[in-house]
């Protein structure tokens, strides 16, 4: 795992900890908000990091730049969306992770619920979140992080 991934991870773990030793419910649920957005900006900077040090190894420093170009906007990583980029790089790699997803549709589930709450989040509508549900989704995050280091060789 990329050292910047790790680092994120453990600021998260302190984020919901933090979030969890709240008594107030109405900041308890700010933090939850403010953790579930950061969760999935762990799956875009988990797989640009990725990408990026496959390049760095197994590509010309034009590609490694094009390739940086091309996923330095990257958001709302909807499990379809994963398995597109993945497949854009290689069958195999879209095919491993469809099989993941598909042997675990809660997991498929978390990422699509995850980046839909995100999107509520980030445009204002009113959405309930709890700890227990950000601690689930950073789980599920997590697994996903470890299958990009899994398949992306």
């Amino acid at each position: 795992m990329n050292h910047k991934v790790k680092l994120y991870i453990d600021d998260l773990e302190s984020n919901i900890v933090l979030a969890d030793k709240q008594s107030d419910d109405e900041i308890k649920s700010l933090l939850a908000k403010i953790v579930c957005i950061r969760i999935s900006g762990l799956l875009e900077v988990a797989l640009k990091s990725r990408i990026s040090d496959y390049s760095e190894r197994k590509t010309p420093k034009e590609i490694k730049r094009f390739l940086t170009q091309k996923f330095k906007d990257i958001t709302n990583l909807k499990a379809t969306k994963l398995c597109d980029i993945l497949g854009a790089f290689s069958n195999d790699w879209k095919n491993l992770l469809e099989k993941e997803l598909s042997e675990n549709s809660q997991l498929k589930s978390s990422l699509d619920s995850l980046i839909t709450l995100r999107n509520d989040i980030a445009h204002g509508q009113n959405s309930n979140v709890s700890v227990s549900n950000v601690k689930q989704y950073f789980y599920d995050a997590r697994r996903v992080v470890d299958l990009f280091d899994t398949i992306i060789k």
